[in-house]
């Protein structure tokens, strides 16, 4: 596992590890910050709901 930056905290490695073993296309969060240096990209929730919309699903 790579060496994350400090500002992550133990639920925050969680959820990028589980987002990358789901090979997740993002880890949506409010926080997003948090995840800069993540390798998935983090989105909002209301950009989630503008991809739904979008794709029409």
């Amino acid at each position: 596992m790579r060496k994350k930056a400090p500002e992550l905290d133990f639920e925050d490695c969680l959820q990028e590890e589980c987002a990358k073993s789901y090979r997740a296309d993002y880890i949506v969060s409010r926080n997003t910050v948090d995840f800069r240096n993540s390798d998935i990209p983090c989105i909002e929730p209301e950009e989630v709901c503008r991809i739904i919309e979008d794709d029409g699903i």
